[in-house]
């Protein structure tokens, strides 16, 4: 952000070495004191580097460099930081260029980093050309630019207050409530239907269910390499709650004599097995 640098003035400090060291250290020992103590590495380490999620679960996937949107947010600042750091006068912060680094790094390998790889960029961006004459633009110039930006977001996706669902199957779920049975859900509906006290086949915790064969053959429902209802019939499903026009639902649509549809709406159809398995 531009800053006027004649209004606003800091002292220069620098962290050593031995100071970095000690907040790692500290940092590390603080984070034991949690119900797993230093468990909770040996967990991250896990969900961090399990083939399975970064297979099944988009955000923990490589960002698709076919979408401009994330050459523009990761390539585009990569490219600026390296032609300053290669033509410019101002010497490079190596702590921050190494931060950068890492976390471009981990957004390569998982697109859910981007959110603190941008954070840091910009870091490192400021520091690289706090001497621009752009820099000291007045606070009213700036002000006004950033209540547009701040506008253009909130209209393009408002706030949705606290508790209210949103792309949510509440009529499913309310029958559901009143009319027992297993229901085979969307991943992400999950935490939804749980919230209702519906018992659900999966949901968003998706470490959860790696050490079973249910996120396996969630993903095979769902893109339909397995016959479904061989699955179905194994767990004695009643219910199949599903987004429309997707795969699953024409399928379930295609045998009427076995799957009636009970609840239609843009959001969701929610299908009941007829019979007995």
């Amino acid at each position: 952000m531009p800053v006027n640098t004649a209004r606003v003035k800091t002292w220069p400090t620098q962290v050593s070495l031995k100071q970095w060291a000690r907040v790692f250290i500290v940092s590390v020992l603080v984070s034991f004191m949690n119900p797993n103590g230093p468990g909770l590495w040996v967990y991250s380490w896990h969900v961090s580097f399990s083939t399975r999620i970064a297979k099944y679960i988009a955000e923990w996937q490589s960002p698709d460099f076919h979408m401009m949107i994330w050459v523009v947010v990761i390539l585009v600042p990569l490219f600026l930081l390296v032609l300053l750091m290669l033509f410019g006068n101002i010497p490079v912060n190596w702590p921050d260029f190494f931060l950068v680094a890492g976390l471009f790094y981990a957004t390569m390998k998982s697109i859910r980093f981007l959110p603190y790889y941008d954070v840091q960029w910009a870091v490192l961006l400021g520091v690289l050309t706090r001497e621009w004459p752009f820099r000291r633009i007045q606070g009213y110039v700036v002000a006004p630019l950033l209540l547009l930006l701040t506008g253009l977001i909130l209209f393009e996706k408002p706030i949705v207050p606290a508790g209210k669902p949103v792309g949510e199957p509440i009529l499913a779920a309310q029958y559901l409530k009143t009319h027992p049975g297993r229901v085979f859900n969307m991943y992400h509906w999950g935490g939804y239907l749980i919230s209702q006290h519906i018992p659900v086949f999966i949901d968003g915790r998706t470490d959860f269910y790696l050490q079973g064969h249910q996120l396996h053959q969630y993903m095979a429902v769902k893109n339909l390499t397995e016959n479904p209802n061989i699955i179905w019939k194994q767990y004695n499903v009643r219910y199949v709650l599903w987004q429309p026009k997707t795969a699953v639902s024409t399928y379930l649509l295609s045998l009427p004599k076995q799957w009636t549809p009970i609840i239609k709406t843009k959001t969701a159809i929610l299908f009941q097995h007829r019979g007995l398995w």
